[in-house]
């Protein structure tokens, strides 16, 4: 489980200005953040060893230019790790920053069906 917490603890990554919206003087747009942070995790997913499925929810409006979402992923044996993602219009910066926080990865017991 160790390994998989280190991998999901890459880097920031930068989104070009050239496709986000702003709303009014750098409000950052929800669905733009979110759809960002849905590509980055699903890019952690893919590059993870054994990742099996992704989602990304909920998410919250921290201020005019920061939205906050927690990304889940699912490993085999019922492995879920989380971690906050943000997405950050600085006003200063012609890029979207996303950074990843506080990773927490266990193991569940799954509920049966039926």
């Amino acid at each position: 489980m160790a390994a998989i917490c280190a991998a999901l603890m890459c880097g920031a990554v930068l989104v070009p200005a050239a496709e986000a919206r702003i709303e009014g003087p750098y409000k950052l747009e929800f669905g733009f953040a979110k759809r960002a942070i849905m590509r980055a995790t699903a890019e952690i997913c893919k590059r993870a060893d054994d990742c099996v499925t992704w989602s990304v929810k909920p998410c919250r409006r921290r201020s005019w230019h920061r939205i906050d979402c927690v990304s889940n992923t699912l490993f085999p044996e019922n492995i879920v790790c989380r971690f906050v993602m943000i997405a950050k219009w600085p006003p200063w910066s012609d890029e979207l920053l996303l950074q990843r926080k506080r990773v927490f990865c266990r193991q569940v017991a799954l509920r049966p069906s039926g």
